[in-house]
This record gives structure tokens, C-alpha cells and sequence, in this order.
């Protein structure tokens, strides 16, 4: 999974994964657009508040989230 934010410098001009990572012609890598608040968007703990980024590790780790 890869989870970004647009206006995160980090992920440059390009913040998707997806298209990068492939396996016999399939994705391996999901990208996860999660928008980040604030100045710096590149903060952890922003990324971990998001509800995108719960639902999508509740999924991979097969267990309920709301």
C-alpha cells in the first residue's frame, strides 16, 4: 500500500506507486489518497488518523473497523 497526499513534498510530481510495481501485468501496490491538514503534510500521525488509510489496513489485516 502506498498512502499519499498531493500536497505532501515528499511524494513529488509523482505520488503514485501503482503504476511502478507491477506483477505479470497486476498491481501490487495500492495507491491510497489520504488528505493530510496543515503546513507540513508529510507527518505520520496524520496519515494514521485518516479514515482511508484505517479502512484499507483493517482490510488487509481481516479484522472489523467501524
Amino acid at each position: 500500500m502506498n498512502v499519499f497526499d498531493h500536497l505532501d513534498p515528499v511524494v513529488g510530481l509523482d505520488p503514485r506507486f501503482a503504476n511502478d510495481f507491477r506483477s505479470l501485468g497486476k498491481a501490487v501496490v495500492e495507491d491510497v489518497n489520504e488528505q493530510n491538514w496543515g503546513t507540513w503534510r508529510h507527518s505520520i500521525s496524520k496519515y494514521l488518523q485518516g479514515a482511508r488509510l484505517r479502512a484499507h489496513l483493517a482490510n488487509m489485516l481481516q479484522v472489523q473497523w467501524p
